[in-house]
C-alpha cells in the first residue's frame, strides 16, 4: 500500500509507512474529511494526536495549515513521523512530539492553542478521544472556533450522538464501511 498526500501543494508526495500496528487513514477517508473541513484549514494550527504516519497533519499542511504538531508514543512510529515531517521542511512547519496518552496532554499546552484537532486513537483505546475532549479546554489547547476530527470505528459513531462530548458539539459525521469520522466544534 502506498501512502501519499492527496491534495494541496504537496499532492503526490509519498510518505513512509508506520509499523503494521498503525492504521494510516485511507486516501478516500482523508479526502472526505478534508472536504468537510476545507474552509478551516488555511492558516490553521493543527494537532495530529495518535498520528501514526502523520498523514492527517501533513495533509493539513499541504492544504495550507500554518503548522502541524504530530504526536505519538511508539518509538518506531516516531521514527516514521520524523522522516515524514522532514519532507515538509524544518520546524516550525511540522513538529514531532513523543507523547504518552493521556499523561502527556499537559505538555501540549506550550504548543497550542490549536484550530484543528485531528484524533485517530487506537480502536482499543475507546476512552482516549473522550478523555482528550474533556482535558483539552482546561489545558488551553482549543482556539475559540476549533474543529475536532475524530476518526473511529463505524459502530462507535452510533453511540456518539448520545454521548457527552463536553465542550464540543457535533457538526457532522460520515461513515465508510467499518470506518467513520465525526466533526465537532469547540463551544468555548
Amino acid at each position: 500500500m502506498a501512502l501519499v498526500i492527496i491534495g494541496g501543494s504537496r499532492k503526490g508526495l509519498k510518505l513512509a509507512l508506520p509499523p503494521a500496528a498503525a492504521r494510516p487513514t485511507a486516501a478516500a477517508v482523508r479526502e472526505a474529511v478534508f472536504s468537510m473541513i476545507a474552509d478551516a484549514v488555511p492558516g490553521s494550527r493543527a494537532l495530529d494526536l495518535f498520528a501514526g504516519s502523520g498523514a492527517m497533519g501533513l495533509e493539513a499542511l499541504s492544504r495550507g495549515a500554518a503548522r502541524a504538531v504530530l504526536c505519538d508514543r511508539d518509538p518506531e512510529v516516531l521514527k516514521v513521523l520524523k522522516k515524514n515531517a522532514a519532507r515538509f521542511g524544518p520546524e516550525p512547519a511540522a513538529a514531532v512530539l513523543a507523547l504518552d496518552f493521556p499523561a502527556g496532554y499537559p505538555a501540549l499546552a506550550a504548543q497550542g492553542p490549536f484550530d484543528l484537532l485531528l484524533l485517530d486513537p487506537p480502536y482499543s483505546g475507546a476512552d482516549l478521544a473522550p478523555g482528550f475532549m474533556r482535558a483539552a479546554p482546561g489545558l488551553g489547547l482549543c482556539s475559540p472556533e476549533a474543529l475536532l476530527v475524530w476518526e473511529m470505528g463505524a459502530a462507535a459513531l452510533k453511540t456518539l450522538e448520545s454521548a457527552d462530548t463536553g465542550a464540543f458539539g457535533l457538526v457532522k459525521s460520515r461513515s465508510w464501511g467499518a470506518k467513520a469520522a465525526a466533526i465537532l466544534r469547540f463551544r468555548g
